[in-house]
């Protein structure tokens, strides 16, 4: 499958490496402009560029400014002559086009490196932007995200036809299927609704989670369920005692056990939700991915140990 993209699997790891440290490592290069927070890495023998995910109140306020706008809306997003059709997440693109043209500038450094940007979340949706306005100035790009929603339609997405693009992600993380119900690689939209249908990924989809870890986040993910079994156990009545038709305590009890059993199930679900798009998770599938595929190509049987 990554070869499929044509991106090496160093390529890989060292994106992952510098999408982690996005978040809080100070020891790299970067611009940060409007909340939007980009990183470089110029040491090897191509050139990396890491966006930020959500992390701040603004982030999230781009996040859910979800409705489809026209590209050329977005100038210096522009991927070349015909972006006239394609339209783009207006929050995603705000975002990307606040930092695309000074992070143009600091590349031209390096004009001859391919530039590979990455991004966990939300950074991935701003790698992909930006990485498009790259290409339309004319660099050679790849593209590698980890648990990103779609930054746009599937004429966007045609724009970007052919550029070496993975985007990994876990089977029970929602946020790569929050927008969209339509699909490049295979995740359809959990949410299919006439503003979000229209999203569509980017790329080849390299799917992370193995099927024992989705088992075990949709046990937990329903798990707890004492409520039901209080209400099957509890003692009957007397028969000599007098009951009244319809007894206040009784509804206001059934209540309650259904109001805290519905909470609690939300909790449990967004609490899984965190975990499963978590940083930590996508790191440690990742490195089973990759420590698979490396015995796998050196035809060792034991799996190669990934440290990032």
């Amino acid at each position: 499958m990554i070869e499929d993209a044509g991106i090496a699997d160093e390529d890989v790891e060292r994106a992952w490496r510098l999408t982690r440290a996005a978040y809080d490592d100070p020891e790299f290069e970067g611009l940060e402009i409007d909340d939007t927070r980009a990183i470089i890495d110029s040491t090897g023998s191509s050139l990396h560029v890491a966006f930020r995910g959500t992390a701040t109140p603004l982030n999230a306020a781009h996040d859910v400014a979800f409705l489809l706008r026209p590209l050329s809306d977005f100038p210096s997003l522009s991927v070349g002559d015909d972006v006239w059709a394609a339209r783009v997440h207006s929050g995603f693109a705000k975002m990307a086009s606040n930092v695309s043209d000074r992070l143009a500038e600091r590349l031209e450094k390096w004009p001859r490196k391919t530039v590979v940007l990455s991004g966990h979340s939300l950074g991935g949706a701003l790698a992909i932007l930006v990485g498009g306005a790259l290409k339309g100035r004319g660099r050679s790009i790849q593209l590698c995200t980890f648990g990103a929603p779609p930054p746009g339609d599937a004429q966007y997405a045609r724009l970007l036809d052919g550029v070496p693009c993975l985007r990994f992600a876990n089977r029970c993380d929602p946020v790569p299927r929050s927008l969209g119900g339509a699909d490049h690689g295979g995740l359809g939209g959990l949410v299919d609704l006439p503003m979000v249908r229209e999203y569509v990924h980017v790329g080849t989809h390299v799917e992370l989670e193995p099927w024992s870890e989705t088992w075990r986040h949709a046990v937990e993910a329903v798990a707890g369920r004492q409520a039901g079994a209080a209400l099957a156990t509890a003692p009957a009545p007397a028969a000599t005692e007098p009951r009244p038709a319809a007894e206040p305590s009784t509804a206001q009890q059934l209540w309650s056990v259904l109001s805290n059993s519905v909470s609690n199930a939300a909790t449990r679900i967004a609490s899984k939700t965190l975990e499963v798009h978590s940083v930590d998770t996508y790191e440690s599938h990742l490195r089973a991915y990759m420590a698979k595929r490396r015995a796998s190509l050196e035809g060792s049987p034991a799996e190669a140990k990934i440290e990032f």
